[in-house]
């Protein structure tokens, strides 16, 4: 917030020390321009990576991840695989990889608002989340039954 105020500051500053000339309409209109984009920036960049990341789903994520063995992954969008494996490391198996069947913990995204996962034959639901502004997909982490 403080620095949306000092860009105001600035852009204010810019304008009363700007001298009359034919181009100052432009340079008025191109500093009003980049203020509102800066503002932009600095007060809504934040909250909407907040709303929008991975960081939530992948901490709420990691205390139920096994300490040992392999995670499969099924339809998990390539770019929640990619911010998996930057915010906590996991970097699961896909379905046409050769050693999915092997692993005992499968993680699915699956489209949908629903507020229960859905059951897969064979396999127990550990935990269920979704991003904070992405309603339309669900993440599950399932355990193999034996």
């Amino acid at each position: 917030m403080l620095l949306a105020i000092a860009y105001c500051l600035l852009w204010i500053i810019l304008l009363l020390r700007m001298k009359r000339s034919p181009q100052r309409p432009l340079l008025a209109w191109a500093a009003g321009m980049t203020m509102a984009w800066g503002l932009a920036a600095f007060l809504f960049v934040a909250p909407m990576d907040q709303r929008l990341g991975y960081a939530g789903v992948a901490a709420s994520l990691q205390p139920k991840l096994p300490a040992l063995g392999c995670v499969a992954g099924r339809d998990i969008d390539d770019g929640a695989r990619a911010m998996l494996d930057y915010y906590i490391g996991l970097q699961t198996l896909s379905d046409n990889s050769a050693h999915p069947r092997s692993c005992h913990w499968l993680l699915t995204e699956d489209p949908g608002d629903s507020a229960t996962p859905p059951t897969l034959s064979g396999w127990h639901a550990v935990w269920s989340d979704s991003r904070m502004g992405n309603r339309a997909e669900r993440f599950t982490l399932y355990h193999r039954i034996n």
